[in-house]
């Protein structure tokens, strides 16, 4: 009986330790699945982050070039402005001495 009961005693240990085993290695796998997750998906994480510094730097640059070509298409209207400003001023002055001329031949002629 004792030694039945010490059979069955090393039978239940060897039992358990089996079922440790098992356990365990169910455990390495879930601890590796978790692992290999949790890196793909900090990998997925640090890729869409690359892509939105990539994105974040395209789009910096288009906008940088758009300020580029607004200062231009400004200066440019600008320039225009000027030219406007001084083609109605140089207008002006040949209106007046068109009108001085004129004048100036009314009065020629009327002494004549």
């Amino acid at each position: 009986m004792i030694t039945k009961s010490v059979n069955d005693y090393r039978q239940h240990t060897h039992d358990s330790q089996l079922q440790l085993e098992h356990l365990r290695e169910r455990m390495k796998t879930i601890k590796e699945s978790l692992h290999f997750s949790v890196s793909r998906q900090a990998m997925d994480l640090r890729a869409e982050d690359a892509h939105q510094t990539q994105e974040e730097l395209d789009l910096t640059a288009k906008l940088t070039q758009l300020n580029a070509i607004l200062a231009q298409a400004h200066a440019d209207v600008t320039e225009a402005l000027r030219l406007a400003a001084e083609t109605q001023s140089l207008a002006i002055k040949s209106n007046i001495a068109a009108d001085k001329a004129r004048e100036e031949t009314r009065r020629l002629e009327v002494s004549i």
